[in-house]
């Protein structure tokens, strides 16, 4: 069994995050590893000084800019802005791995009064028009309010399956 210290363990977590030493990370690639490494960031769409992903990126990743975490999520699509836990921003290999969250997500969906006609209006313009952001779909009254909150809603067709995601981010 190897044993170390208290501040050893508080090196290793402050190294592996990026926040000690010389930066590990660099660019718009830099972001992408960071991100593989770390598994999920934060994804909170209120913006007070920055929001929180593009903040963590900005104290990791040597030279990061803040449209380069939209490139790498709207762009190049190498990162997904979905749910683990809470919003997060995750690599898009790692999208097989919440299947039964997106089956239980379609499930709920139908609990939502409206979302229907809403999802039947979007998937037909994906499928002639391809994926999209929530708001470049022409559907009037595209947005739910839940918990007091309006969000705006995402639709992703796989095939002959769509999935719903419900997303507040604007670049």
């Amino acid at each position: 069994m190897l044993t170390i210290t208290k501040q050893q363990a508080g090196q290793f977590i402050l190294t592996k995050q990026g926040l000690i030493g010389s930066y590990r990370f660099a660019g718009k690639e830099g972001a992408y590893s960071f991100v593989r490494q770390a598994g999920c960031i934060q994804f909170d769409p209120v913006d007070v000084c920055g929001k929180n992903a593009e903040l963590t990126l900005q104290s990791r990743v040597k030279g990061v800019k803040k449209s380069m975490l939209w490139e790498l999520l709207y762009e190049d699509r190498k990162l997904v802005d979905y749910v683990d836990k809470e919003l997060s921003i995750w690599p898009v290999e790692d999208w097989p791995y919440f299947s039964s969250f997106r089956e239980r997500s379609l499930r709920m969906s139908d609990t939502f009064e409206g979302l229907q006609e809403l999802k039947d209006e979007a998937v037909a313009y994906i499928r002639e028009h391809g994926p999209v952001c929530s708001d470049t779909l022409p559907i009037e009254g595209g947005s739910i309010v839940f918990h007091g909150l309006t969000i705006r809603v995402f639709l992703y067709s796989e095939g002959v399956r769509s999935y719903i995601f419900l997303n507040t981010f604007t670049k």
